[in-house]
């Protein structure tokens, strides 16, 4: 009989490796038997835990969005000020990303595929309703600028997207606690009401 241990440690690695894959080749161009020789399983055996290749890559998604989630927001409820709570959530977001581009590049790379559209809203909404409710309590306070939810959502989650991918390219500003203060100061100011 096998044990959990093991039959966890195949589908563990069955997912680490179609995140390198999808990553560096793309969900198209990254067949399943190259996933199963990368994780050093059988064909058969990936498709025993995933029963398609689109069940494997939204499994992938949500398991790592729930991992950046409980990473993101540790600590931000504990925060007096919106102002703190979104700072903490700036620099979780940072940190999470430069500690796990991987998973960083995966999660930007499934946002802008085909294969957000078939999750449903209640899977992909399940998170959201914090970073709204976070905007909505800033707004009500009178500390956000006031523009629909949706909208600032979408701004300050490319914007941070855009400090990250920055980062990526020069490495030399990932530990510089001036420069991502700045960087922070920039991002606070395109939010805050004045």
């Amino acid at each position: 009989m096998i044990s959990q241990s093991k039959i966890e440690d195949k589908r563990e690695r069955i997912l680490r490796a179609a995140r390198r894959l999808f990553v560096k080749q793309g969900f198209h161009s990254t067949p399943t038997s190259a996933i199963a020789k990368e994780a050093s399983v059988a064909n058969g055996t990936l498709f025993h835990y995933f029963k398609t290749k689109e069940e494997l890559i939204n499994t992938l998604y949500k398991e790592t969005k729930k991992s950046f989630f409980t990473i993101a927001t540790a600590g931000v409820k504990n925060e007096k000020t919106i102002k703190r709570k979104v700072r903490l959530l700036w620099y979780n977001t940072v940190k999470w990303a430069l500690n796990r581009p991987q998973d960083f590049l995966f999660i930007q790379q499934f946002s802008n595929s085909p294969f957000l559209s078939q999750l449903t809203q209640e899977e992909i909404s399940e998170h959201i309703g914090f970073y709204y409710g976070l905007i909505d309590q800033g707004k009500e306070e009178g500390t956000l600028k006031d523009i629909p939810t949706e909208l600032m959502y979408q701004l300050i989650t490319f914007q941070i997207y855009g400090v990250i991918n920055y980062l990526f390219q020069h490495p030399e500003f990932q530990n510089n606690a001036t420069y991502l203060s700045m960087a922070f100061e920039f991002y606070w100011e395109s939010i805050m009401k004045k």
